[in-house]
């Protein structure tokens, strides 16, 4: 079971709950991670084959996407079939100025690194930090050795708003402007069966936003 959340000063959208079966891969070695998932936004979380004939979802049906602000904090919670959660994705992003009928995607992976390895970090504004956001072309420009213990992939679409309606009563969030955000489809996630040791090794987590240059038209 997943858990979908965003998290935002201007209005939250309602949590979904999102049943999805996790494929296992078990000899991908200790590079990759061995669990992959399609989480659709239709809550239908169907196997590998299902998930691999259905083929991506057009962002204009209402079933397969969720609303949400086009500036705030994503979270995604993963849950074994006991309950138990397994691991929660968190990743800022802002949208705002994505334009009417375009879509884009943000993408995240976490991977593990032996604490007593250099640890390699880029510099922005004077500070240096393990967990921060980068952009796309810097993205692998870090460390060239490490094992892969997470990732996830979102997609967003920017959709123009009907002028009759001002309010999505399903959500809450008040319409400013003359289009909506969501995420569409399916989130794509990778993820590890156990937890990282942190007494040999430590994690770092890195985001590649949205932006301009990634940008598509939607279908109609």
């Amino acid at each position: 079971m997943a858990v979908l959340a965003v998290q935002a000063g201007c209005g939250s959208p309602a949590k979904r709950r999102l049943p999805f079966t996790a494929m296992y891969f078990p000899d991908l070695g200790r590079q990759a991670p061995p669990y992959c998932a399609y989480i659709h936004l239709d809550g239908k979380g169907g196997a590998s084959q299902e998930d691999q004939e259905r083929g991506p979802a057009r962002p204009t049906k209402a079933a397969s996407r969720y609303r949400v602000p086009k500036k705030g904090q994503l979270q995604l919670v993963l849950s074994n079939p006991e309950g138990t959660p397994v691991h929660t994705f968190l990743a800022s992003y802002d949208l705002e100025h994505l334009r009417p009928r375009s879509k884009t995607f943000l993408r995240q992976k976490t991977t593990a690194f032996p604490k007593q390895a250099k640890q390699m970090t880029i510099e922005d504004d004077g500070f240096l930090e393990t967990q921060r956001m980068l952009k796309c072309t810097e993205v692998g420009k870090k460390v060239k050795s490490g094992s892969l213990r997470y990732a996830m992939q979102v997609r967003f679409a920017c959709l123009p708003v009907k002028r009759s309606s001002k309010v999505d009563a399903g959500n809450g969030l008040e319409d400013a402007d003359e289009s909506r955000l969501y995420i569409y489809d399916c989130i794509r996630v990778i993820f590890a069966h156990q937890q990282a040791d942190n007494d040999s090794e430590f994690l770092q987590t890195e985001t590649c936003p949205c932006g301009d240059g990634l940008l598509s038209e939607t279908e109609n």
